[in-house]
């Protein structure tokens, strides 16, 4: 054994001799840390748990139960798309013999899932995922990952694929022009199945015509102009989405045509949240960006609306499902404001969500009358109860950096998904936090107008 290292020893300046001389190539240094030995997208100081990296969940949203197949469909090989820099993303989760989302089967009782944007703009990374959780075993894992150009901004879950057919997508906004819709039943297929508005050369979607990188030419018409902040599915007019632009307006899409159905001008600043009423169909909530006010429009009216002044910047807007003529905000100083939109003018009443911080979302859950949770980037969940007045039922810090999402499931009452700046998912059971503080499982589309009236009576005063 010794004899045979020594001989090898000996035979390796001679073999470097007869190979000629040793080729150099000049290393780039990673742009992070300054070293060579690694590229700046593999720097170790990605993985550090740093604030300086931007990794974040920056939205999210439920699936319904039985909404979306069982397990993921192949498409055919000539409808497969898996183009060289994006293998490198994916590779991981295709190839890896531990992941098994093409195998496993969704049980409909006990699992639920999710569908999320998250960003990672050091490594320049952005993807659409869905996630399956496992109500029995308490347990989370990727059933889908789909690589994106840019970092998903906004989403909404739809079911829209024909006036006759129902099928799982996701409509995702980021700083394009243009809306992209997303089959979250089809595994590999990492296109999008529509597209709502962008650019006539669909084979220039994400590089901007114009020097200085605006999309203002070149677009399809009814196109926005600018990236696209917030959209909402119409559930009860089901081909219809609303979306809001930096271009500061309001549009309404026909998913039927692909085609922009109308275009309303509303506020004076970015268009940043919009919510459709959960009731009536012709009726979308809307808020600014900055110039703080929110605005009710009667989608079948032509631009009839009313504003609400909300004195300070709003973050968030949602309806309040079982009192079906208010809404509440969210605020930049924190506090909540609830709005009657049969009373224009001042809130109905208000209160500090959230000390020293942004009250940045709120939701309500859909069974529970009266149950709202708030995050904020003051990392906090707070759970509240709001039938009379408001009463902090209670407040945690659980791991998920400041908060960007927050959503109530539309068919478990005590599940609560959350997501922020900590890129780590949660999924929060809140039966044993509120136990003891009276609430009875309703529904929202069921509340009583006597019920709603005493409602509205005891939030007013």
């Amino acid at each position: 054994f010794f004899s045979t290292l020594w001989v090898l020893f000996c035979n390796m300046p001679l073999r470097r001799s007869l190979a000629g001389p040793k080729k150099t190539v000049k290393s780039k240094r990673c742009k992070y840390c300054g070293e060579t030995d690694h590229s700046s997208k593999n720097c170790p100081t990605l993985d550090i748990s740093d604030s300086t990296v931007s990794r974040a969940i920056s939205c999210m949203s439920w699936i319904p139960q039985g909404a979306s197949s069982k397990s993921i469909a192949k498409p055919e090989a000539s409808d497969q798309y898996l183009a060289t820099d994006e293998r490198n993303i994916v590779g991981r989760a295709l190839d890896s013999e531990s992941d098994s989302e093409n195998e496993f089967v969704v049980t409909e009782d006990v699992d639920f899932l999710f569908v999320a944007g998250k960003v990672n703009s050091r490594k320049e990374e952005f993807s659409l995922y869905v996630m399956v959780y496992d109500c029995d075993k308490d347990r989370m894992f990727q059933r889908q990952d789909i690589p994106m150009a840019q970092p998903p901004l906004h989403l909404t879950w739809l079911d829209f694929k024909s006036y006759d057919e129902r099928g799982s997508y996701a409509a995702v906004c980021s700083m394009l022009p243009h809306i992209e819709i997303f089959d979250l039943d089809r595994c590999l297929d990492l296109r999008a199945a529509v597209i709502l508005g962008g650019p006539i050369d669909r084979e220039n979607l994400y590089n901007p015509p114009d020097q200085g990188g605006s999309w203002r030419s070149g677009l399809m018409a009814g196109s926005h102009t600018q990236s696209v902040l917030c959209c909402d599915w119409n559930k009860n007019q089901r081909n219809v989405m609303a979306t809001g632009s930096a271009d500061t307006t309001v549009k309404l899409w026909d998913l039927e045509t692909a085609e922009c159905a109308n275009t309303l001008r509303l506020h004076k600043s970015e268009v940043l949240r919009m919510k459709w009423h959960p009731q009536d169909k012709c009726m979308l909530l809307t808020s600014g960006l900055t110039d703080k006010t929110a605005v009710l429009t009667r989608a079948d009216r032509d631009g009839e609306h009313v504003k609400f002044d909300v004195e300070s910047s709003i973050e968030t807007i949602q309806w309040i499902p079982h009192l079906p003529s208010m809404f509440a905000v969210g605020t930049s100083d924190g506090l909540c404001k609830v709005y009657d939109t049969k009373k224009p003018g001042k809130p109905l009443y208000m209160f500090q969500a959230h000390d020293n911080a942004e009250c940045s979302v709120i939701t309500f859950n859909q069974h529970i009358p009266g149950l709202m949770a708030s995050g904020s980037n003051d990392k906090s969940i707070s759970l509240w109860d709001v039938r009379k007045g408001h009463k902090l039922v209670v407040n945690r810090t659980l791991g998920v950096g400041e908060v960007f999402a927050l959503e109530f499931n539309m068919n478990n009452p005590y599940l609560l998904v959350g997501g922020g700046s900590a890129a780590e998912e949660l999924v929060w059971t809140i039966q044993d936090d509120i136990k003891d503080c009276g609430f009875e499982i309703g529904s929202a589309g069921g509340a009583s107008s006597s019920s709603s009236s005493s409602n509205e009576n005891d939030m007013e005063g």
